[in-house]
């Protein structure tokens, strides 16, 4: 049982290895849980394993742990972009609320919540929190006094599996548009040579996504089409978000790491994340004139980063309508209009 970033790690290693040495005979059942696991991983995993099934565990602490799972013997077909976490556990009975507490139907996103015998008490010395997240149960039909708020969003899906979506903390406002991180972290752990991904919101109000890269199948016209066949591409993988993404859930910046920060659990440590400038593999063209070295003084206030290139464009650094105004106006102010 693994968090998914440990997992990723296994399996390359055990990508390096010859058949005799990956043997796991003794092994029945290889669970992902703690994180949301990617359709690619799964699918990477059986295909070193394929008579391993993984089971996709969901659940919180509050609740005892695991409530729901999904097994998943067979490869996921190119289609899918999320894992389902799968049908819940005998004496646990999960609900899809809206803001108001109220039953949402198939396929409607609202927030998880959890009630039966393995839901706490809840939190030690914590009267407020309490109160918050464990609330009393007004569905005379279900057979349990109280029903814990996860703070996670997912829906019902037709086959009666439950489909993780995201956090509720994950689901911002950016530019007056309603953004989920998970759907820009599950279209972009579709594509082919992408391991892990993890979206985040800057100080600036850029969307930044960081990735770490497996390998490539040079064979697939996906992977050629995303922008991995000859090293990763920003303008290529742009290209592949926008057919399924709205241009305001774009990320404005691509950061590539050989692996992500962890947590003492094994969790991706989102805090530890770098400045997407700290990762440039470009080459920074510094000013050539007076004119230049204005513009990219302006541009680095604006944005908030600390690296310009003459060559960079404004909204892949993080720029946006908004602050494209307050560039505008420094620069009349400036008198370089």
């Amino acid at each position: 049982e693994l968090v998914p970033s440990v997992l990723q790690m296994l399996i390359e290693h055990v990508a390096t290895l010859d058949e005799k040495s990956r043997d796991l005979s003794s092994l029945k059942w290889m669970m992902a849980t703690g994180e949301a696991v990617s359709v690619a991983l799964v699918n990477r995993w059986l295909a070193l394993y394929p008579s391993i099934p993984v089971v996709n565990a969901y659940g919180p602490t509050e609740a005892s742990d695991d409530v729901i799972q999904a097994v998943i013997a067979s490869p996921l077909g190119c289609d899918e972009s999320t894992v389902p976490i799968g049908i819940p556990l005998p004496n646990v009975n999960v609900l899809i609320l809206d803001q108001k507490g109220r039953l949402l139907p198939n396929g409607v996103v609202g927030e998880i919540c959890i009630g039966g015998v393995g839901v706490g008490n809840g939190y030690w010395n914590k009267p407020e929190k309490t109160q918050e997240a464990f609330v009393s149960n007004t569905f005379e039909q279900l057979d349990f006094e109280t029903l814990y708020r996860t703070g996670d969003l997912g829906r019902w899906l037709n086959n009666g599996n439950v489909e993780f979506v995201g956090r509720i903390d994950n689901q911002i406002q950016l530019r007056g548009f309603r953004v989920e991180l998970g759907d820009i972290e599950a279209h972009l752990s579709a594509l082919d040579g992408v391991a892990e991904t993890v979206c985040v919101v800057r100080e600036n109000q850029s969307l930044a996504a960081y990735l770490t890269l497996s390998a490539i199948d040079k064979k697939s016209d996906v992977a050629v089409d995303a922008g991995f066949d000859n090293g990763f591409d920003n303008r290529l993988v742009r290209e592949s978000l926008n057919r399924v993404l709205p241009e305001h859930m774009i990320p404005n910046s691509f950061t590539v790491m050989g692996e992500f920060p962890l947590t003492p659990a094994g969790k991706i440590d989102r805090k530890a994340l770098p400045k997407p400038d700290e990762n440039r593999s470009d080459v920074v063209i510094e000013p050539r004139n007076a004119t230049e070295m204005a513009l990219v003084d302006i541009w680095k206030d604006v944005l908030n980063i600390d690296v310009v290139s003459v060559l960079d464009d404004f909204f892949a650094l993080g720029g946006h309508s908004l602050l494209g105004t307050q560039v505008v106006a420094r620069i009349r102010n400036s008198g370089l209009l």
